[in-house]
């Protein structure tokens, strides 16, 4: 006889009765409480548990992993494309040219070849597209 089954039998029968369950209830009870289980499936019911809660633990990690991964992914398509850079360089370029802008800031010669070089190279980079 296992000394600690009994009590915890006792103590679900003790309590079906205080609710004045049939006998049926109580057995109802035991089985819920699983005391009516052989040993084999008493621990193989513990071993699903353990397992359910194991998945339950690995999904909520893996759904950690797949907001982070979400919030870096929105933040990459915030960032301006390769073509979009290329583009403000060259703005940013002919507009201090001395030649061709009416800046007061001039800094540099004459970028415009350069500039052409660099709207041609934005134009023929492909869109990244999500």
């Amino acid at each position: 006889m296992n000394a600690k089954r009994v009590s915890a039998a006792a103590g679900v029968v003790l309590a079906a009765q205080k609710r004045r369950q049939t006998p049926a209830g109580i057995a109802a009870a035991l089985e819920a409480a699983g005391l009516l289980q052989s040993p084999e499936s008493a621990a193989e019911l513990v071993r699903w548990r353990e397992r359910t809660e194991e998945a339950e633990t690995s999904e909520a990690q893996l759904k950690g992993q797949v907001r982070g991964l979400r919030a870096h992914v929105a933040e990459l398509e915030a960032r301006p494309s390769p073509a979009e850079v290329l583009r403000q360089v060259a703005d940013q370029w002919a507009a201090h040219c001395p030649e061709h802008s009416d800046a007061d800031d001039v800094w540099m010669d004459c970028p415009a070849d350069w500039v052409f070089e660099l709207r041609r190279a934005a134009d023929e980079r492909p869109e990244v597209s999500s």
